[in-house]
């Protein structure tokens, strides 16, 4: 992995490329706010969508060889996606992003959150990666849409 602009552009290498593919670029959506103004604003993923990659790359693997290693890189796949889309909801409700406020941290922090990893609090039980993405890049709540 090559690091071209910090926490935007990267390359990560081909493995046992035959020579027909060049090093694949990932690029971050770059997107100016309140906490931070950039130069420029540019199209891109989010890490979250990575996240997701991984989670059914790494249920494909398993599909093909069920080990416990899958199942807790599975696990803290998950709570990893989890803990990226609580984050942003929680900046989104409190309006963080804009610069009119603050997230709560410690034991408070996730109370409000109206997901978790299998999301047992909506009307079907679904795992966090399986939820409906909305136009921003997060998970979609009801109320936002």
């Amino acid at each position: 992995m090559k690091v071209l602009e910090p926490g935007h552009v990267y390359t990560v290498d081909t493995i046992d490329s035959l020579g027909s593919l060049e090093p694949q670029t990932i690029c971050f959506l770059r997107r100016s706010s309140s906490l931070i103004q950039h130069p420029y604003e540019a199209e891109g993923t989010n890490t979250q969508e990575l996240l997701r990659v991984a989670i059914d790359r790494t249920k494909y693997l398993d599909r093909i060889q069920t080990c416990s290693e899958n199942e807790d890189v599975l696990f803290c796949l998950k709570h990893a996606l989890f803990l990226y889309e609580a984050r942003a909801y929680r900046r989104k409700v409190n309006k963080v992003n804009k610069g009119k406020g603050t997230h709560p941290e410690g034991s408070e922090a996730f109370k409000d959150v109206p997901f978790n990893v299998l999301n047992c609090g909506m009307e079907t039980s679904q795992w966090i990666e399986d939820l409906p993405v909305g136009p921003d890049g997060h998970i979609l709540i009801e109320e936002q849409a």
